[in-house]
């Protein structure tokens, strides 16, 4: 056991009786463990015992120069990040397809964002970001010293984050990259090469790939261009004054059971491959080729592009019990882990060798891909932010300036960002989402906010 979690058991083994934060007294199961900055057990907004040791061992563990526990999710790590490397006015260069916690920074840094736009692959994701795209973003924005990459992206699409890294150093420009999805990347050599091979920070979301509580994360520092010391100012601001030991405790165990045993991740990695042998010959279905990309994210789609996301993730849920994380109008994401069973694959197998035999319900999917275009910005988000807003029909808001993001959740990324002008193409696009069925967060009841007078 780590250091923090020592310490807890040994604290819930005595007889001290807790006249303290929190209110649940260690009552019961994990109640027993929920303490708050009491002697011995340090602060981790001024980390100098226990804490500061696991994250160093953290730290160690990566590859990473510094490392911070997030109790708050990469949300926090990224806010932090952009803020401790940007002040207000600064222009940065962003991927396009980035979670919305970057474009929560950047309105409230005041930032001014620059694009760069990955390819769109044609079941409808992005594709990974090319180290010509990031250079030639770099070249064009020669005022922007910071730019935020997403890698792996949501659907498991991994950039050479240590070509684009290079570059960025040899122009002064800090590389912050998202790798919320890519935390269990650096344990087995079946995976492509994390981000820490050359960005200055990388954040990273433990619980999504690797069995810690939710929203256990974590942030690297790589290199000396990143002052420590302004990452730990802005950690203490968005993340709470509260933070959660079991969370901590979480974090350091999840990391100490990776690097302790290497026969649970070559398991991992043989259910993977052996499943991409056993749907390597489908008919009608296809799964997304695994080279250079994180194979531990299933992608799931028709040949013909006759059946949608939705209803091959209804099919996997009703008929054979199998939950999806995401069904997009083009494909099924699956996301798998070192804790996935010999039986689970087996049964994920199963249906989709069955599927691919059955007459699947054809709902003749319209492919619209998503905008890859560059959009005006008329304001930077914070004086969109500042600025009175109206609701009127999405559908005549052609021209209009929007009062805020928009975007589907999960996964989280901005189709038309706060201030900018919405085109023709965004509301074709915006209806083809709602006519297959999802929920676009920025559309109420066919209502937009739009900037007035604007």
């Amino acid at each position: 056991m780590g250091l923090i979690t020592d310490n807890l058991n040994n604290l819930i083994q005595s007889d001290m009786y807790p006249f303290h934060m929190p209110g649940g007294k260690r009552a019961a199961s994990l109640l027993k463990l929920d303490i708050t900055e009491i002697e011995g057990f340090d602060d981790l907004h001024h980390p100098e015992g226990i804490i500061k040791k696991a994250m160093e061992k953290a730290a160690n563990i990566y590859g990473a120069d510094k490392s911070f526990f997030l109790v708050n999710g990469s949300t926090a790590g990224i806010l932090s990040a952009i803020s401790a490397c940007t002040k207000a006015g600064d222009e940065i260069i962003i991927a396009r397809n980035a979670h919305r916690s970057v474009y929560n920074a950047v309105e409230l840094m005041r930032l001014k964002a620059k694009y760069v736009i990955p390819d769109v692959m044609d079941i409808g994701c992005y594709d990974a970001i090319s180290p010509d795209l990031a250079i030639k973003a770099i070249d064009d924005n020669p005022e922007a010293k910071v730019m935020v990459l997403t890698s792996p992206t949501y659907e498991g699409q991994v950039s050479d984050i240590e070509a684009i890294g290079r570059y960025a150093r040899e122009k002064g420009v800090i590389l912050i990259v998202d790798e919320a999805h890519g935390a269990h990347m650096y344990f087995c050599k079946g995976f492509p090469k994390g981000a820490l091979s050359g960005a200055d920070i990388v954040i990273q979301s433990l619980h999504k790939t690797l069995p810690a509580l939710t929203p256990a994360a974590i942030l690297h520092i790589r290199g000396d261009r990143v002052d420590p010391k302004k990452i730990q100012k802005y950690l203490s601001i968005y993340q709470t004054s509260s933070p959660s030991y079991i969370l901590m405790a979480c974090i350091e165990d999840v990391l100490d059971d990776a690097i302790s045993d290497e026969r649970p991740w070559q398991r991992y990695i043989d259910r993977l491959d052996n499943f991409y042998k056993e749907v390597s010959s489908l008919k009608k279905l296809e799964v997304l080729d695994f080279q250079g990309r994180d194979k531990g994210k299933i992608v799931l789609y028709h040949k013909e592009r006759k059946v949608s996301g939705l209803t091959l993730a209804g099919i996997l849920r009703n008929k054979y019990h199998l939950e999806c994380e995401y069904a997009s109008p083009y494909f099924v994401l699956l996301m798998t882990s070192v804790m996935d069973s010999d039986e689970g694959f087996e049964r994920l197998i199963k249906a989709i060798k069955e599927m691919d035999r059955t007459n699947l319900d054809i709902d003749n999917v319209e492919v619209i891909l998503p905008p890859a275009k560059n959009h005006e910005m008329v304001l930077i988000p914070a004086e969109a932010a500042g600025m009175e807003t109206e609701e009127i029909q999405y559908l005549e808001s052609e021209g209009r300036v929007s009062g805020e993001n928009i975007y589907i959740y999960p996964p989280g990324r901005v189709y038309v960002a706060e201030g900018e002008r919405i085109t023709r193409e965004d509301i074709e696009y915006i209806t083809y989402l709602k006519k297959t069925g999802f929920d676009i967060r920025g559309i109420n009841n066919n209502l937009i906010s739009v900037v007035r007078g604007l």
